[in-house]
């Protein structure tokens, strides 16, 4: 009776040793998939990032380039001290 209660408890014993294994594996590709993703996303965005910010710099460039010749125009008029 004891060897076999003994066998038993082995038997489970390898049976959660085994499903955890499988369970690290899992996670370890899951975690794997998820960082590649995230990269991905992360990749994307930062690029999209970086085509709105030459957009508003290129709009602020065309809005405030006239007001800068205006102005250096205006200073030449302006008498010298």
């Amino acid at each position: 009776m004891q060897r076999l209660l003994t066998q038993s408890a082995t038997d489970v014993h390898k049976e959660v040793n085994s499903h955890v294994q499988q369970l690290s594996v899992q996670t370890r590709e899951q975690v794997v998939a998820l960082d590649r993703a995230l990269t991905e996303e992360l990749t994307k965005s930062i690029q999209t990032l970086g085509e709105h910010l030459t957009a508003l710099s290129r709009r602020f460039v065309a809005d405030y380039t006239p007001l800068t010749e205006r102005l250096r125009v205006l200073l030449d008029l302006a008498p010298a001290e």
